[in-house]
Parts: C-alpha cells; sequence; structure tokens
C-alpha cells in the first residue's frame, strides 16, 4: 500500500536526520525532557483516578473528569497552534512523483497523527488511567466509549489546528490575539460566576457516560467529518507555489520597512533589524508568540485556592512581563550566529547595537504590562506583583539576561524553522535560572521577614528595578566590553556547524 510505503520513508528520513546525527547534545536534552514530560504525564495518568476522587468523593470518577475536559482541549489547542507546523511541508519531494495528490494528503494527516506531541498525552495519560478505572471494577461500555470520545474529541482539536494554521496563515498574531481576548472574557465570566466553564463541559461530555452509544455515534461523526472536511481543504495546496514555505519565502522578500522604527536612527534599524528576524523566522516566531501567552501565566495561581503565598504571585509575575526577555534573551546572540562573521567586519557601534537589544526588550515588557491588564480583576495583590516585577524586569533581569546571553556559544541555524529544535541549547541557560530567581529572592526575603507591611518586599523589587533602569548605560557599557572580549570566542563556537 502507497501510504506505508511512504510512512516507511518518513520514519528513515527521521531517524537519518542531519540535525540529529550532527549534535549528540540535542539527543540527550530532548531525550531527557521527553523522559522528563513523559513521565508527569504518565505520573497523573495513573494518579488520576485519585485525584479525581480527592475532587469530588461521592462522584463516579469520569464525571468529574468531564469538568475539566473542555479546558484541556482548549489549552491544547493553543499549544499545538504554536508547536505543530502544516502537514504540508514534508510533501514537497513528492510533489514531481506519480503518487496521487490523495495519499500525500492521507499520508501527512497520519503522520500528525501518530507525532510524539500528538500521541503521548493520549498513551501516557489517557490510557493508563481508563485501564485503572476498568482493573478496578467500572463498567466496560462506558469506559470505552468515554476513551472513544476522547479520541475523536482529540482528532477534532488537531484537525482544527490545521485548518486555523491555513486560515491565519498570514497573520497569526490575529489567532493569538482572538484567543487571549477569548481566555480573558471566558476567565472573567467564570471568575464572577456568570458563566461557568466546568457546568458546560459537563453538559457536553456527560452523555458519553449516560448515552454511550449516541455518543460513540456522534462524536466519531463529527471527528471523521473533520477529517475529510481538512482533506478536502489542503487537497488544492498541493502545490509548490501553494505550500508554507514558499510562502513564507516570498513574504520574507518582501520589503517590510518599519518607518516608525527607524526615525530613530541607528538604534531604531537596529530594533527594525531584530523585529523582522523574529517575524521571518519559526522559531523566533513562536518565542513572540509564547512571551503573549505569557501575560496570562499569573491565573494559574489565583485560580489555585491552596496558593495564597506573596511570593508565588512574584514569582508568576517574574513571566508575566519577563517572557520574552527571558526566551529570547537566553539566545541573543546566537539567533545572529548565522552572520556573526559578518557584523564582527561591519561598522557599527556596539553600544548601539545592545541599546536596541535592551530598547525592545523593554518595549515587549511594556506590552506584556498592557496585555495583563485583565489581571487586575483578580484583586490587588496580583497588580501590585505584576507592577514590582516589571520595574524588576526591565532594571535587572533584562541585563542579567543580556551578560548570560555572551557566554553561549552554541550555533542556532534559523532556517530549519523547527519550533521546537534544541538547537543553541547549552550549560548558559541552565545557569542562567540560577540569578534569574535567585536575585530577586535575595533582595524580597528581608524585607518580607524585617516588616510588616504587605507590600513591602514588592516596593524594594520596584525600586532595585528602577533603579537598575536608571543606570541603565553603566550596564549596556560593562555588557559591551564583555561582548568586545569574547567575540572571537563566541563566533568560533558559532561557526561550528
Amino acid at each position: 500500500m502507497i501510504i506505508l510505503q511512504l510512512l516507511k520513508q518518513y520514519y528513515l528520513s527521521e531517524r537519518r536526520s542531519l540535525t540529529w546525527s550532527r549534535n549528540l547534545a540535542s539527543q540527550i536534552l530532548v531525550g531527557f525532557l521527553a523522559l522528563y514530560f513523559g513521565g508527569i504525564m504518565l505520573f497523573l495518568g495513573l494518579m488520576a483516578d485519585k485525584i479525581m476522587h480527592k475532587l469530588a468523593p461521592d462522584t463516579y470518577e469520569l464525571y468529574t473528569a468531564n469538568l475539566y475536559l473542555l479546558s484541556y482541549f482548549g489549552i491544547s489547542l493553543v499549544m499545538r497552534y504554536a508547536m505543530q507546523t502544516s502537514p504540508l511541508l514534508r510533501l514537497q519531494p513528492y510533489l514531481h512523483l506519480k503518487v496521487s495528490r490523495n495519499s500525500l494528503i492521507h499520508l501527512s494527516l497520519l503522520m500528525l497523527l501518530g507525532s510524539f506531541y500528538n500521541l503521548a498525552p493520549f498513551l501516557l495519560m489517557v490510557l493508563p488511567f481508563v485501564l485503572k478505572l476498568w482493573f478496578q471494577g467500572h463498567t466496560g461500555f462506558p469506559l470505552f466509549a468515554w476513551f472513544w470520545v476522547y479520541v475523536c474529541v482529540d482528532m477534532l482539536t488537531i484537525m482544527a489546528v490545521v485548518n486555523l494554521k491555513e486560515l491565519f496563515a498570514n497573520s497569526p498574531q490575529k489567532f493569538l490575539l482572538l484567543m487571549a481576548g477569548l481566555v480573558g472574557f471566558l476567565v472573567a465570566l467564570n471568575y464572577y460566576d456568570v458563566f461557568s466553564i466546568t457546568a458546560v463541559s459537563a453538559k457536553l461530555f456527560d452523555p458519553t457516560v449516560d448515552y454511550s452509544l449516541l455518543a460513540i455515534l456522534f462524536w466519531t461523526v463529527l471527528a471523521v467529518g473533520a477529517y475529510l472536511f481538512t482533506h478536502h481543504k489542503l487537497k488544492p495546496k498541493l502545490y509548490l507555489d501553494e505550500l508554507p514555505a514558499a510562502k513564507q519565502t516570498s513574504n520574507s522578500q518582501a520589503d517590510t520597512r518599519l518607518n516608525f522604527v527607524e526615525q530613530w536612527g541607528e538604534i531604531g534599524r537596529f530594533i527594525s533589524l531584530e523585529i523582522k528576524l523574529i517575524w521571518r523566522n519559526k522559531r523566533t516566531r513562536t518565542t513572540f508568540f509564547t512571551a503573549l501567552f505569557f501575560s496570562y501565566y499569573g491565573i494559574f495561581f489565583v485560580m489555585n485556592p491552596s496558593i495564597k503565598n506573596d511570593h508565588m504571585y512574584l514569582f508568576a509575575a517574574i513571566f508575566t512581563t519577563g517572557g520574552f526577555i527571558i526566551n529570547y534573551g537566553q539566545y541573543l546572540f546566537a539567533w545572529e550566529s548565522s552572520y556573526w562573521d559578518r557584523l564582527l567586519t561591519a561598522k557599527f557601534s556596539i553600544l548601539d547595537f545592545l541599546k536596541a537589544k535592551y530598547y525592545l526588550f523593554v518595549i515587549m515588557a511594556v506590552l506584556t504590562l498592557v496585555l495583563s491588564s485583565p489581571m487586575a480583576y483578580f484583586g490587588q495583590k496580583m497588580v501590585v506583583s505584576i507592577l514590582a516585577m516589571f520595574c524588576y524586569n526591565v532594571g535587572i533581569n533584562a541585563f542579567v539576561v543580556m551578560f548570560a546571553s555572551t557566554f553561549n556559544k552554541k550555533r542556532i541555524q534559523l532556517s530549519q524553522g523547527n519550533a521546537t529544535n534544541m538547537q543553541g541549547m547549552g550549560a548558559a541557560q541552565w545557569l542562567l535560572s540560577i540569578p534569574m530567581f535567585l536575585l530577586p529572592t535575595l533582595i524580597a526575603a528581608p524585607f518580607a521577614f524585617l516588616s510588616d507591611y504587605q507590600y513591602a518586599s514588592h516596593i524594594a523589587l520596584a525600586v532595585t528595578g528602577l533603579l537598575g533602569f536608571a543606570a541603565h548605560p553603566l550596564w549596556l557599557k560593562l555588557i559591551a566590553n564583555r561582548l568586545k572580549a569574547n567575540h572571537y570566542e563566541m563566533a568560533e563556537g558559532f561557526r561550528q556547524q
């Protein structure tokens, strides 16, 4: 069968990938992360019945799980949108061969459904949960129905992501803003008891237990319909000029001048180039979107009634306005590793070069601060924490990250376009977490213990950040000196393929 032959070729291409064969460190790191997150999912799957029983002791575990399924699939949709690539990208080598387009589309969708990211939650979390309930003597057919419905809805989510990526191919930021607004709106309604997400989820999925056969038929028809609809929508796009890679190339060659930034002189020109670098590459673009998602990171702490510690609010606030600084900044110079030798010979001011990167950090911190304004609904404590850590991120963390990035000598090949590759990852990224979290703790702890005022530690962090911001010319000069002393070593590391 042609599809099986194509799947075999896909497996062989993955196994023989030069990206993996050339970088043993990437293999070890990805393997470690896979084991780590796989272990977490397996633990949750094995403990899910006890967690459900603790949440509702007198309720059947499946009914309790149904309360949270809608939220689970919503989060899954957003994460897959950020990580999942177009299923058409791998089909380019087959377009000139005598292979039917129907088979190629089926191949791309089957590869997507069978990817690690999509199979791992199913195999490690849901399957152990269902099997454990079955071994405990729960009724077989409703349990099977619930399991089957999960598979169907998961397939619906994957197909929805494929169609959304095609719909927002030229403007992914619109999808992000749409989802951020929708999530903020629903969370606010749920928080003020206007609308209950868990109640809607229960009404949607409880019939899988009460009316198992009808639920199986209903969700199966929806899943198959979504698959066929996606197949129908992708088939006209299976031409070289229509592939996402071709579109991305044409977009990257367009004249995307940012006049409102470039009017700031040399620094503005550097900021413009940095923005273009972010927008034209998959991995940097995903980093940008992830930072916007972190604007609402505090929701996970506010919605948990067991978390009342002010320090946990401060921990969440680090990522609220510092997500971009941390995620993008740790590879600050590695993003430009492909043409670092060209930078060494160019005539420009290193200080202006660093100022542009720092001002971009400030712009992104302000942007995420504005986006996080709906968090004001959750009380004064969260607002004060976000404002305090905004000052600290701009005045201290930004310089810590910039200084640490001068130790990174790992090359990043942006042309590979994989948002989940581990290129550029080294010991510097792990060591960066020590000062990033230890410094604010050392600053805040004495004030928290010595003062009875609730926000003493917040004020200490904010004042420290403002002082750091006032002294930013000094910090940038120190980083510039470090960069001048180390840029040849960095260049040697960046040249290694």
